[in-house]
């Protein structure tokens, strides 16, 4: 049940929940809906729960998801706010709502965090789209957000090129590229650990959803002994369609930092701008330019000393710019 995903984050044999059935929606189910009364019906088709609107402004506030605009067709979801900082404490108290009949976890369980992100996807995702597709551009990390915008497209969203954004830990670039995955691959250390991850955990679910059940448990068992995965040309074409992934070095991040608030006076954190590193790249490789909902996860502040460091400034003056 969903309910049982709010206290574990996997079945008993160790595989990760997903839907028996995803919801199924429309443009037109949620025209005229408030980002806050989108985020509580998606909630409901996924926990049959009767959020409110009121609820769900207790736990993020009532203008906690800003959508600022940055460069051409760019809009930055700003996934926290001044008091939280990061989009983490956001949806841990979304969590902790959904949990009003079991005891939550210290932490979010994994499939209430995908869902709390479809949910606030979809609000955000309404608010850009024009009669055109949105292209969402995420941290790969873990693959935990890149399935999550999956999931946005799978159940009718106006969603258009998923780019995950990866850093030396590239191994995601060659999976998508070539059809191989390397599952005892080292991970590099680059001071980014939610990029730091060698073989994305929550890839399962993707390959779940091209292959079954046959082609995930190949997928696993080659995982667990830590040997090459590899896709065939159907299946790697099925998985890699509306994704791209783009590679951006970590000593970029201060550079990219200084030229986003250069031209356009807003402040990323390390991770958003490398995630605008691999957009701009994207598009220069491809020239694609559609409306792009860029996610980010941290305020600046997290990471004031390299972004203060990127900009020239001191840090106590970070906080003057945000």
């Amino acid at each position: 049940t969903a309910a049982r995903t709010l206290t574990v984050d996997t079945a008993p044999d160790g595989g990760l929940f997903v839907p028996f059935q995803m919801p199924s929606l429309s443009v037109g189910d949620l025209k005229g809906k408030t980002q806050l009364e989108c985020i509580a019906y998606i909630l409901g088709l996924f926990f049959r729960t009767k959020l409110t609107q009121a609820d769900v402004a207790e736990c993020i506030g009532e203008d906690s998801l800003a959508l600022i605009a940055i460069d051409r067709k760019v809009s930055v979801l700003q996934g926290w706010n001044r008091a939280n900082r990061e989009f983490s404490k956001m949806e841990y108290a979304l969590y902790c709502k959904l949990c009003k009949d079991v005891t939550p976890c210290k932490k979010t369980t994994q499939w209430p965090k995908i869902a709390i992100r479809i949910a606030i996807f979809t609000a955000v995702i309404m608010q850009m789209y024009e009669g055109r597709e949105v292209d969402i551009a995420v941290n790969a990390g873990d693959f935990l957000t890149p399935t999550t915008a999956f999931y946005c497209r799978q159940i009718g969203l106006p969603v258009g090129t998923i780019l995950c954004a990866v850093n030396e830990n590239s191994g995601l670039w060659d999976f998508f590229t070539n059809g191989q995955l390397n599952c005892g691959a080292p991970v590099v250390v680059t001071g980014l650990p939610d990029l730091d991850v060698a073989v994305p955990s929550q890839l399962e679910r993707l390959i779940f959803a091209a292959t079954g059940v046959s082609g995930v448990a190949e997928f696993i068992n080659r995982l667990d002994s830590g040997r090459l995965y590899k896709a065939d040309d159907e299946t790697l074409s099925h998985l890699s369609s509306g994704f791209a992934v783009s590679v951006v070095g970590v000593q970029r991040v201060p550079s990219l930092i200084h030229r986003i608030f250069t031209t356009n006076s807003y402040v990323l954190d390390t991770y958003g701008a490398l995630t605008f590193g691999a957009l701009q790249d994207y598009r220069a490789t491809f020239g694609d330019i559609r409306q792009t909902l860029l996610f980010s996860e941290y305020s600046p502040l997290v990471h004031r000393a390299t972004v203060a460091n990127a900009l020239n400034i001191r840090e106590y003056k970070l906080t003057d710019l945000i």
